[in-house]
């Protein structure tokens, strides 16, 4: 069964990535985390991520959500970075604090339309200037695996060290 080669080649970097963040000891798919609806003459750009549940709260999603932000700001010069969360996502909302995102509003109502069903969501955003947002992203930030992912097929995979990313 041959790889549909479409999907890869609507990868748009001055409009959205996307990376399946992937366990370095088990080599394991364990998530993922993209960039959407980038702004090029705003400077603005939407987050957003997924983890298994089991794989919660062991401070992956932070080190992949620092590398990002860290690409955004620095390789991409992004001037800001939004997060839709649903209200009652406490980890996301958890995380994106933890990422120094400030909460900026909502719940707004009716934001997403899901299976038929009608959702709201609070808005994130992050200055690249914002003193947490600005010392997170000038950490050192150990290199992370992930990978841009069909199916749970690997497609390409990136090396994250710092705010340099490489494909192999």
């Amino acid at each position: 069964h041959a790889l549909d080669a479409t999907v890869h080649l609507r990868y748009h970097p001055a409009n959205y990535a996307l990376w399946a963040v992937e366990e370095k000891k088990s080599r394991r798919v364990i998530g993922m985390i993209n960039y959407h609806h980038r702004n090029l003459q705003f400077r603005r750009v939407d987050v957003g991520w997924l983890l298994l549940p089991a794989q919660q709260g062991k401070g992956y999603m932070a080190e992949v959500g620092q590398a990002l932000l860290r690409h955004l700001f620095d390789d991409l010069g992004v001037h800001k970075v939004e997060a839709l969360i649903h209200p009652k996502n406490k980890p996301s909302a958890a995380l994106a604090r933890r990422l120094g995102f400030r909460r900026e509003g909502g719940p707004i109502r009716d934001r997403w339309l899901v299976s038929g069903h009608w959702h709201s969501t609070v808005l994130y955003g992050l200055i690249a200037d914002q003193s947490i947002g600005a010392l997170l992203i000038a950490g050192i930030i150990p290199g992370i695996l992930v990978a841009l992912t069909i199916a749970a097929t690997v497609v390409v995979l990136v090396l994250m060290h710092g705010n340099k990313i490489e494909t192999r």
